[in-house]
């Protein structure tokens, strides 16, 4: 069950605050009595295997205190029988040893970021802020490569345009101009995806996580990102 917490309840366009404002809100939860026990039994009730946690921007260190006392207590709820998994960013990677050893999988969000000529998420980038795992003592075995199946512009603007919608309008380089808001976007193409997956499986991470899958097309397709997973895989198994 992904549980995605409480959401921003003020009116400032100011990200900052809105970031301070959703840890307010989450540490209300995390630090309500019960809270884990009521997870349990929504969890026990319709049959899930655990819970998963898309908290990914606790903005202060107060705020990943409640975050990781929280997971630690929810540990101690869930058993060892029931999941449980945090999604993290590589700038924010502030998760307690407890909280490490309390969790089964980490999503790592290896995108949203870009290199020098503006390309979001290429495979060099992700690879070099991946190591942040390492430095952080983080079991690789627990960690999921980030891989995205969607684009944004060169400046960072808020578009998010999915890889099924323009694969077929993209240059021999993953270029895409949209001249209608005059933006460019650069895309994981299939031989990035295989190239991440394939560095992702040598490196000794548990596995990939996307984001996600209804971006992309029929895996029947030759194009399609989670054909091209499946193809670092059968090379590397």
């Amino acid at each position: 069950l992904n549980l995605l917490g409480p959401g921003y309840k003020g009116t400032s366009t100011d990200w900052n605050e809105q970031m301070e404002g959703l840890g307010k809100e989450h540490n209300k939860a995390f630090m309500s009595p019960g809270f884990e026990k009521r997870i349990v039994d929504v969890i026990d009730k319709y049959g899930f295997d655990g819970i998963h946690f898309d908290y990914e921007y606790p903005i202060n260190n107060f705020a990943w205190f409640n975050f990781n006392n929280f997971l630690v207590s929810l540990r101690a709820w869930l058993g060892e029988k029931r999941t449980l998994g945090v999604a993290i960013s590589d700038w924010n990677l502030n998760l307690s040893t407890a909280a490490v050893a309390a969790v089964d999988t980490i999503e790592f969000m290896l995108y949203d970021m870009y290199d020098e000529e503006g390309k979001h998420s290429t495979a060099e980038t992700a690879k070099m802020l991946s190591k942040k795992i390492v430095d952080a003592n983080i079991p690789l075995e627990k960690v999921n490569f980030g891989l995205p199946f969607y684009a944004r512009p060169s400046d960072r603007d808020a578009f998010w345009y999915d890889y099924a919608g323009y694969h077929s309008e993209l240059d021999e380089n993953g270029w895409y101009r949209d001249e209608n808001i005059g933006k460019d976007f650069w895309f994981n193409t299939p031989d990035v995806i295989e190239d991440k997956t394939d560095y992702a499986i040598n490196e000794g991470f548990g596995g990939v996580m996307i984001w996600h899958y209804t971006c992309d097309l029929p895996s029947t397709n030759e194009k399609s990102l989670l054909r091209a997973i499946g193809t670092a895989v059968d090379n590397n198994y």
